[in-house]
């Protein structure tokens, strides 16, 4: 072990915590390298060990993970839960003596620890030894009295055994937390109750299950169930502190308690405010102040009148990088433009609102992103009459819509995802000091949510006080209190903060007195969020723990405060804000403790191509961890600061961006730029074929056709044309293992799919001909069929709209894309671009022609349709076909072809007949690898072979690493390499279809369907054929039925798995309720007892890095 005093112990310990956050938040590249690293700087770490061996055991290392482990059982044989890890890993190598012996070790070295109980009780019931496995399930309720969980698990194993007078007992021990159940479980308490009372053990396992089922739904059963059940797919637990490195104390820096501020005057004259605006992603501000009938900005003088901070709102709404204003007051509302040279300009005419909007008297204006779709918009309170909504269309213009129609006089506004469920929410503060919340249902509509009623609230912020990780409310009245969501017992919850020293917070009555203003920073630094209240001219620092208490920092402050930010880039907050003299002031933070900090700067990543993140993230999150310790802050402005207290540095940045992408960054500089990753979220299943060597990926999966619910714009969705696909698969990329041929699909994006059924065709055709299917999206749809043709060939010449000649490109399959293609604003839309393409001589002219495209798309999404919906940009086309017109010109001869259907697909279109000059043209985003012509086969010989599913295993894996060589090539997943094992998106909720054998599900088309979850990996097996006679060679047609559904804020019904498809109707407008009342549950409601028994919910997601 290093001593503690040399550099060595300090790397040891970073790498431990840097490699530790790198696994919670699945990085698991950089988890290895920093685990190893600290393996290797400090070797008789025992927890450094047990962390690298569970990075190994959840990257199926199963080798590295032994060794790993039994590494860290030597060290510390006294561990409970290293023991418990090494008979994980002995259970994944199939080794259950092993795992008995030491699961039985783990028991004795910690007796009251409940999971060794768990994992010994299930190995024992898997290997039929139920009598055993009931009497460690009996120990764990008995050790967890108030676990209803446990007892549950005791009544299903005595229903197995038979145990009628067990199970009598059991059930009276559940009837006791009959008052914590919802009506749906109530009502499987009633059934279990009369199977019970007749004896039916039977109806009793039945019941048992079911009541299990529904209770998953419910947050704090769920919990119940984790405090015995280790993760069926994050498996393995770290250590969170080491075992004998001398740790650091992560717990937030002593509060300075004597910080004190030096006021510098911003200028000479009198305001009724002053408010920092940030001009740019630099950071750079300008002071805006009331100056009579003007608002100055800087030395700019604006021609409006404005009385209060918060009829000033701050937005890029042009996707410029620069912030614009619009400014509401009683004479009406403006929008200034910014321009390249930091001036403004009046655009309020250029937006096309209705005079009655823009000349309304208004109290205040704040942006929002109303809809999620990637631009901000304005929520502007009326000062008589309803609050109105902005829509900004993305081309300069707005349209007001109703979104909070019957809300009235709104005095305050702010934006944020409160009930952490992946959409900002909406606060307002009324005239009558009466607080609302209303909870984002997605598609721009709101409902309003039942908080606690806090009388006369003067103002309120939203941020993470105490600690927790978690958003709240500060609402200020006379009194302050604390307004945060109780996710796991799903409840609203106030509670009352405290300050000797404080006194009133807001004096006055609602809407009446002086302003009052509360701010959520770090104001020392030291690691925790302060409040700070401004009232009556006077501002105060209180800082707060977890249970309310506070303490007052540093001495009241003669301010009238309307900002808090770090005004001369020293990492310390200053207050900018109005002195008694009603000069603007910046008081300038002077802390002693001169604690650490960093500052990021969040962007989207880039003007073109992309636009689903707002300029500056507006609406997003930011937490980082050092340690064990995390933070959050909202993002509302383009710079976001954190106090790291006495540590070094922030271990890790996750960001939760505003249309739910997340991304992790390491290694942070004090003063950080941080771009939002340009990546798919949402696509389809990905297949991958064994080809004799190794698997890899051959396309994109059935389903694959519009997923559920996908948005069109704002007001409508695709309906479902077609569930069936067929797509080829060629003869070298499938070759028999074990006799059969394995293919596997796995689940990489933001999706959840719901599959029906699978087939095989295995197609035996002469080697002077080729098959293929069409590989397109159209409407109509082509045609579910095997095409014969000749062999396709090369155009004699193949130019593209920027007159390259581009034959080389398209001349063959080899992954070498066709690119040259200027992005557009949105990702998938282009410019207009086509290939020009010559026939050869030797194409026959009295035979029909198909032209092959082999390439891929990149789509747009839900939110991308929403924004294109909305503006006046030219939409999507798909591809079309031109002929040669007139004298030089060019005419359309076929239109709305489709696309291809997403990765690695072959397109085929029938050529105009009469013609040797063609244009193949559209302005989606769509990158061809291969462009050729050929004529069908003149007979056709094929053996077609239908290969019935022999075996299907879903089964967890987890995430891809992505490979995307360039801007033109498609991103692959590259299987053999594994990113993370943790839950990477925000899950659609909902049941899902439990690990193991699932061929029942997939025999027949019929409707009854395997739930998969990103990370899942659904395993196909079909037998193998004898080789195909000489002469003859084989291809393949993989045949999908079912559907997809993505994860995007603007699809239909996003946040969860229901309503479930069907045949039966292409409508999915029908809101989701019960599962019990979904149709498709009611057909098949055993399938919930035996299959879809596994409850997926964003709990993990949203815990990514709080405290352990």
């Amino acid at each position: 072990m290093p001593d503690t005093s040399s550099p060595k112990h300090a790397e040891a310990v970073r790498s431990f915590y840097v490699g530790l956050a790198a696994l919670d938040v699945g990085d698991d590249r950089r988890a290895r390298s920093e685990l190893e690293k600290a393996t290797q700087t400090a070797p008789g770490e025992p927890a450094a060990w047990n962390n690298l061996a569970v990075l190994q055991l959840r990257q199926r290392d199963l080798e590295g993970a032994r060794t790993s482990i039994d590494q860290a059982s030597k060290l510390a044989p006294e561990s409970s839960l290293i023991t418990i890890n090494s008979a994980t890993i002995a259970l994944q190598q199939g080794d259950s003596g092993r795992a008995t012996t030491e699961l039985e070790m783990a028991i004795s070295l910690a007796p009251d620890k409940l999971s060794p109980l768990y994992l010994l009780a299930d190995l024992l019931e898997r290997e039929a030894n139920i009598p055993e496995a009931l009497q460690l399930f009996r120990r764990i309720a008995e050790k967890a009295p108030e676990n209803l969980a446990a007892r549950i698990e005791v009544a299903r194993l005595e229903t197995r055994s038979g145990d009628t007078d067990g199970l009598k007992r059991t059930f009276a021990s559940i009837e006791q937390f009959s008052t914590k159940l919802s009506p749906e479980g109530s009502q499987q308490l009633a059934e279990l109750r009369s199977a019970v009372e007749c004896g039916n053990t039977q109806a009793a396992a039945a019941a048992v299950s079911f009541l299990r089922n529904v209770l998953l739904r419910e947050p704090w059963f769920r919990q119940a169930i984790a405090e015995f059940k280790p993760s069926e797919t994050t498996i393995g637990t770290p250590l969170y502190k080491p075992l004998k490195l001398a740790a650091p104390n992560f717990s937030p820096a002593e509060p300075d308690r004597e910080i004190t501020f030096t006021a510098e005057p911003l200028g000479s004259e009198v305001s009724a405010f002053a408010l920092p605006i940030y001009l740019n992603a630099d950071g750079q501000t300008e002071i805006a102040r009331a100056a009579g009938k003007k608002l100055n900005v800087g030395e700019q003088a604006l021609e409006t009148q404005v009385n209060r901070a918060d009829q000033i709102a701050q937005f890029d709404f042009d996707f410029d990088f620069r912030n614009d204003l619009a400014i509401s007051s009683s004479s009406g509302l403006k929008i200034f433009k910014q321009s390249e040279d930091g001036t403004f300009a009046d655009v309020t005419v250029a937006t096309k609102l209705n005079s009655s909007i823009l000349s309304r008297s208004y109290d205040g204006v704040w942006p929002l992103d109303v809809e999620h779709d990637g631009d901000l918009d304005l929520i502007a309170a009326a000062t008589e009459g309803p609050t109105v909504v902005l829509q900004n269309n993305g081309d300069g213009t707005f349209a007001a819509v109703e979104t909070f129609a019957g809300v009235t006089g709104v005095r305050e506004f702010a934006y944020a995802d409160i009930d952490e469920d992946g959409d900002a929410d909406a606060l307002l503060l009324a005239k009558d000091g009466k607080l609302r919340i209303f909870l984002n249902d997605r598609g721009g509509k709101f409902v309003e949510a039942e908080i606690p009623d806090i009388s006369g609230v003067r103002a309120f912020a939203v941020g993470d006080v105490g600690g927790s990780g978690r958003l709240g409310v500060i609402a200020a009245s006379s009194q302050l209190h604390r307004i945060s969501k109780n996710l796991e017992q799903n409840r609203w919850e106030a509670i009352e903060l405290s300050v000797a020293e404080f006194g009133e917070a807001c004096p006055g009555t609602s809407g009446v007195g002086p302003e009052c203003s509360v701010f959520i920073d770090d104001m020392d630094n030291n690691g925790a969020n302060d409040v700070v209240i401004s009232a009556d001219g006077t501002t105060r620092i209180a800082s707060f723990g977890p249970g309310g208490g506070g303490m007052l920092l540093g001495q009241p402050l003669k301010i009238q405060a309307f900002a808090v930010r770090d005004q001369n880039g020293d990492g310390k907050l200053d207050i900018v804000g109005i002195g008694l003299n009603g000069i603007p002031a910046v008081l300038r933070n002077q802390s002693s403790k001169n604690y650490r900090w960093q500052i990021f700067r969040p962007r989207a990543g880039k003007t073109e191509g992309d636009q689903r993140v707002n300029s500056f993230g507006i609406g997003g999150e930011m937490e980082i961890r050092t340690g064990v310790r995390t933070q959050k802050q909202l993002i509302t402005a383009p710079a976001v600061h954190f106090g790291l207290g006495e540590a070094p540095a922030a271990d890790v940045l996750r960001i939760v961006w505003n249309n739910g992408f997340v991304q992790a960054e390491f290694d942070l500089a004090a003063d950080q730029a941080v771009a939002a990753e340009q990546r798919l979220k949402g696509s389809c299943p990905h297949l991958f074929a064994w080809n004799g060597e190794r698997f890899e990926m051959v396309k994109d999966a059935p389903p694959w056709s519009p997923a559920l619910g996908l948005k069109i714009n704002a007001q409508d969705t695709f309906g479902i044309i077609q569930t069936e696909e067929w797509f080829k698969i060629p003869g070298d990329s499938l070759k028999p293992r074990d006799g059969h041929y394995e293919l596997r699909i796995t689940g990489e994006y933001w999706e959840s799919f719901y599959l029906d059924h699978y087939k095989l065709l295995a197609i035996d055709h002469p080697e002077t001909v080729e098959v293929f299917t069409d590989e397109r999206f159209a409407v109509p749809p082509p045609p579910l069929q095997v095409f014969t043709f000749e062999e396709p060939k090369p155009f004699l010449s193949a130019t593209d709209h920027n007159g390259r000649d581009v034959s080389e490109y398209v001349r063959d399959v080899d992954e070498n894309y066709l690119d040259g293609i200027k992005r557009g604003r949105f990702q998938g839309v282009a410019e207009d671009h086509w290939v020009e393409l010559t026939l050869p001589e030797d194409a026959p002219a009295d035979r029909k022609l198909t032209l092959f495209a082999d390439g891929w798309l990149y789509p747009t999404d839900a939110s991308i349709n929403v924004q294109l919906g909305q503006s006046s940009h030219t939409p999507p086309r798909g591809l079309g076909i031109e002929v040669p017109y007139g004298n030089g010109g060019w005419q359309t001869a076929k239109e709305n072809l489709g696309f291809p259907a997403g990765k690695m697909k072959t397109v085929l279109l029938e050529l105009p007949e009469g013609y040797r000059r063609f244009r193949l043209r559209t302005n989606m985003e769509i990158y061809w690898d291969r462009l050729a012509w050929s004529t069908a086969a003149a007979t056709n010989e094929n053996r077609t072979h239908e290969l019935a599913l022999g075996t299907a295993e879903l089964r967890f894996r987890g995430f891809s690493v992505i490979d995307k060589p360039n801007a033109s090539s498609p991103e692959k997943p590259v299987y053999d390499q594994i990113l993370t094992t943790g839950q990477r998106w925000r899950d659609l909720e909902g049941y899902y279809t439990r690990f193991g054998d699932v061929r029942d599900l997939l025999s027949g088309v019929e409707g009854r369907m395997v739930l998969m979850n990103a990370g899942d990996e659904l395993v196909l097996r079909f037998p193998a054929l004898p080789d195909p006679p000489p002469g003859f060679k084989r291809d393949f047609v993989i045949v999908g039925n079912g559907w997809i559904k993505d994860g995007d804020l603007n699809s239909v019904f996003s946040k969860t798995l229901l309503p479930l498809p069907s045949r039966e109707t292409n409508d999915y407008t029908t809101p989701p309720g019960r599962l019990e009342d979904d149709p498709v549950f009611k057909r098949f409601r055993e399938d919930w007892i035996k299959f879809h028994t596994r409850y997926v919910a964003p709990d993990g997601f949203r815990a990514k890095v709080r405290n352990p």
